[in-house]
């Protein structure tokens, strides 16, 4: 799997890539869609850092010596085909050759297969923000989750 790694994105460039991946990947669960705008916003952010392949991204914040994934999205077509573990592989890689200590990210506590793939990974819960997500089905709590680097 090719993956390019982006520490000062092109915006323009990559923001309908992740748009159209995004759309893709959480639309059946019925959650808000981002457009193009809302990428263009946080990709022109100097610590936004992006990891893109043809088929799933990372997008995350570096503040210091912290890391949080704000979107990681695979297309449902490849979906436990370890395309997800794959590009995390590579950000924790990127992030410990950084220097950064911990990544934080919340996961919808109905998303079963990203909580079991971030355990994995030595996610651990710090937290829960109640009712955050807004699903077809309803209101669901958001996972908070850490992982330590060193």
């Amino acid at each position: 799997m090719h993956i390019q790694i982006f520490a000062h994105p092109d915006s323009l460039e990559h923001s309908s890539h992740c748009a159209n991946l995004y759309k893709a990947a959480f639309s059946e669960a019925g959650t808000r869609i981002w457009d193009k705008k809302e990428f263009l916003k946080i990709l022109d952010r100097p610590s936004c850092i992006l990891l893109m392949t043809p088929v799933s991204f990372i997008l995350a914040d570096v503040v210091e010596r912290e890391t949080e994934i704000i979107i990681i999205a695979v297309h449902p077509e490849k979906w436990r085909q370890s395309h997800g573990t794959e590009i995390l592989s590579h950000f924790f890689d990127f992030c410990r050759r950084a220097g950064l200590e911990t990544c934080t990210l919340e996961v919808a506590d109905d998303n079963n297969a990203a909580k079991n793939l971030y355990s994995k990974f030595n996610f651990e819960n710090i937290g829960i923000r109640k009712k955050y997500y807004r699903r077809k089905s309803g209101l669901v709590s958001a996972i908070i989750m850490q992982k330590r680097f060193f």
